[in-house]
């Protein structure tokens, strides 16, 4: 099973995947970032690992690859954990063509799409200072994600829509019943 899932920065994709890992015991999921890829193409290149970096390798592989280009990196350690009976989360999904890459397999998945308001997102970013957070207006960078990546389309094409803001033991619950 691939579990597949977007929403915008901060608004508790990590959180999902947790529950998610939690539910089926750590030792039977494995868990991708697609930002983690872009993470290490900039280390690997020497550059800062900033939200405009990030975004350069991405264009660049993008249009080498088409905009489905990050789940066409990751599929086949995705193929090869899932064939092994194991659990696949594929966390941080930006384009519909990532989520058309890895719906259109053989494989069995659930795309999710978590969201949350601005001002809690806001100061999430601030809570966990991530590297790649520390931006200048938090609130435009929040707006912008909207222009800069297909959330609204994503956000169209889930086949479950969690609400981040909500108390974790709420979206335990609703995940649980999902998936049992």
């Amino acid at each position: 099973m691939i579990y597949m899932i977007s929403g915008p920065i901060a608004s508790g994709k990590g959180e999902v995947t947790n529950v998610i890992r939690n539910i089926y015991g750590s030792c039977n999921v494995s868990v991708f970032v697609l930002s983690d890829l872009l993470r290490a193409e900039a280390k690997r290149r020497g550059l800062d690992v900033t939200r405009k970096n990030l975004k350069i390798i991405g264009d660049e592989w993008r249009k080498r690859m088409g905009h489905g280009a990050l789940a066409k990196k990751i599929f086949p350690l995705v193929n090869q954990v899932v064939r092994r009976g194991k659990i696949a989360i594929v966390d941080s999904i930006r384009f519909s063509a990532e989520v058309d890459a890895l719906k259109h397999t053989s494989l069995p998945n659930l795309f999710l799409f978590v969201g949350a308001d601005e001002q809690m997102r806001a100061q999430r970013m601030r809570v966990r200072d991530r590297k790649d957070d520390r931006v200048i207006d938090v609130g435009q960078t929040l707006r912008q994600e909207w222009m800069n990546f297909e959330l609204s389309d994503l956000k169209q094409m889930a086949d479950l829509i969690i609400n981040g803001s909500l108390p974790l033991v709420e979206i335990q619950r609703k995940i649980q019943s999902i998936i049992k």
